[in-house]
């Protein structure tokens, strides 16, 4: 599960799932060892702790930190966020790779007629009256968004699922029909 929540964001609701029974679990058997290192009395029953237990331990977290969390070990070493999302960025992150490519975008193809900023109403029959400028970017559906965000271009799918057709065919290389 831990795999597929890198490979892909929605896995994280059912990680979150299984990382909060784990957690518990964990947690009700610290519980219980600290309970039987009492006697009953209220007295504790003194264990000593070497320093190879506490080297294990803190092996153990430094370890956790800097696979689970890069952008945090990068950040407290005074460096920028570094991740595999890119860290802090719109559109849940690999912004800096599309930047350059939008701005061109933005910038050097014509505009397609349609406000950007206007809130639209939805018509009555479904279908939206585009200019005969307007068109549309073909792209992977979860980068809809950024287009749209960025270069202010209508892209032809978006993470809403809306334009998801037989567009992908395209992208397998095979002709549209």
């Amino acid at each position: 599960m831990l795999l597929a929540m890198y490979g892909q964001n929605r896995w994280a609701y059912y990680f979150s799932v299984n990382a909060a029974v784990l957690v518990g679990l964990a947690v009700g058997g610290l519980g219980e060892t600290v309970l039987k290192w009492g006697d009953g009395t209220g007295r504790s029953k003194r264990k000593k702790i070497g320093i190879s237990h506490i080297l294990s331990l803190v092996t153990v977290l430094v370890v956790l930190i800097f696979f689970a969390y890069p952008s945090a070990v990068a950040t407290a070493i005074g460096e920028n966020p570094i991740s595999r999302w890119g860290g802090g960025e719109p559109s849940g992150g690999g912004f800096s790779e599309w930047l350059e490519t939008l701005t061109w975008m933005r910038y050097n193809t014509p505009d397609p007629g349609v406000d950007y900023l206007e809130i639209y109403d939805q018509p009555k029959n479904g279908t939206y009256p585009y200019p005969d400028t307007s068109y549309g970017v073909m792209s992977w559906w979860d980068y809809g968004h950024i287009i749209t965000y960025w270069a202010h271009r209508i892209p032809n799918a978006n993470p809403f699922q809306a334009g998801i057709g037989e567009e992908y065919r395209m992208f397998q290389g095979h002709p549209l029909s």
